[in-house]
């Protein structure tokens, strides 16, 4: 799934993340869905993020058609962290992380995400998108989920990209 990101508080040509206490995010499935969303609101502007290596060309490709209203994100959802093993997609396959910084170099204005951690997601996952996106200096989606302690954690003791956004809820408990 791509998961198309708005603020309805601050629309700007290139959109902010998480900008606004009507912050909402929306799964959508299909290209169709996420054109009559835009369709249906003009002034409407997005981060359309990627979720795995398989939908970031539907990304770029949304992008491309809507520009200054879609911005690309590119990268790995914890849910699809399982599927990739150190830099290699399971079952075989070309370097994710090469992927990403392809896709990345070839929108330059596109952001990491959505990334993040997810109860058990592979930390390493996480972290070598985070370290690109210090690297190219892009902004990064984060999605966090029962992981907030080590999130902040390793925050506390990592560079920083020049934005982060999130998208989750915290519990304040450390988790």
């Amino acid at each position: 799934a791509v998961r198309l990101t708005h603020s309805l508080g601050r629309c700007t040509a290139k959109p902010l993340l998480a900008t606004a206490p009507h912050h909402v995010v929306q799964h959508l499935d299909s290209a169709l869905a996420t054109r009559q969303v835009l369709d249906a609101h003009p002034l409407f502007r997005c981060v359309a993020m990627g979720t795995n290596v398989a939908n970031w060309s539907a990304v770029q490709a949304l992008a491309t058609e809507r520009a200054g209203a879609v911005r690309a994100g590119f990268g790995i959802h914890p849910w699809y962290a399982h599927h990739y093993a150190g830099d290699k997609v399971a079952g075989g396959g070309a370097s994710w992380l090469a992927q990403l910084r392809a896709a990345l170099m070839e929108v330059p204005d596109a952001v990491v995400g959505e990334i993040g951690l997810d109860k058990v997601a592979k930390k390493g996952v996480f972290e070598a998108q985070w370290r690109l996106a210090c690297e190219l200096q892009r902004p990064v989606s984060v999605h966090c989920v029962q992981s907030t302690g080590y999130l902040f954690e390793f925050m506390r003791n990592s560079p920083r990209p020049p934005a982060i956004g999130f998208h989750s809820r915290f519990s304040g408990d450390g988790h």
